[in-house]
């Protein structure tokens, strides 16, 4: 699993709690952005792991990044502890 993909996503669905704009967030990491950032897919060690992979074509990212980071931005939106 990307960490920083997977963070975007669980951050996004926390607060939006639509799937797309989850997804959105993810893919931004992942690809990177038009403000010179580059994407998660560009890291070496991550390139060479996952080979081809993207997180939109893998229905088991979506699982994998509520179960990692979805208790965690729930504890932060609650002000409670993670």
């Amino acid at each position: 699993m990307p960490p920083r993909s997977a963070w975007a996503w669980a951050r996004a669905m926390s607060k939006t709690g639509e799937a797309g704009k989850a997804m959105a967030a993810a893919m931004n990491v992942w690809e990177g952005d038009d403000k010179g950032r580059r994407g998660e897919c560009e890291d070496p060690w991550i390139a060479t792991a996952l080979r081809g992979w993207r997180p939109d074509t893998d229905a088991h990212f979506v699982e994998l990044a509520q179960s990692v980071y979805g208790p965690l931005c729930a504890a932060i939106k609650d002000g409670g502890r993670a």
